[in-house]
């Protein structure tokens, strides 16, 4: 048997015609295996195992859209709760000084400091 001649036809490179008796054999006792391991491989579901996974799919996608939507509606609360709190207002308590006052209370500190 071939291997480089069995290769070239299972890639489709030559025809079965172009193979020697040995290898000819094993490429149909190749192809015998392959059909068996399809058809034995091949898998359809039957309707109620088909309806279980599509039931199973859209319960999926329903869980997905339900977390979605519970998710915008936390974060809706929290902006509505946030902004219905009452701001907190600074009370103004420190004044500002005018330039004369300013000037006033240097000349203190410096009648002050001329003293000592």
């Amino acid at each position: 048997m071939n291997d480089d001649k069995l290769n070239s036809f299972l890639d489709g490179e030559i025809d079965l015609e172009g193979l020697d008796q040995e290898t000819r054999r094993a490429a149909l006792e190749y192809l015998k295996v392959v059909r068996v391991a399809k058809v034995r491989f091949d898998y359809h579901p039957g309707v109620v195992a088909h309806d279980k996974i599509l039931r199973k799919i859209k319960s999926r996608r329903g869980l997905i859209f339900e977390l979605l939507v519970a998710g915008a509606a936390a974060l809706a609360v929290f902006v509505v709760a946030t902004s219905s709190l009452p701001k907190k207002v600074v009370p103004e308590s420190v004044q500002r000084a005018s330039v004369n006052e300013i000037f006033d209370y240097l000349s203190l500190v410096k009648l002050v400091n001329d003293g000592f």
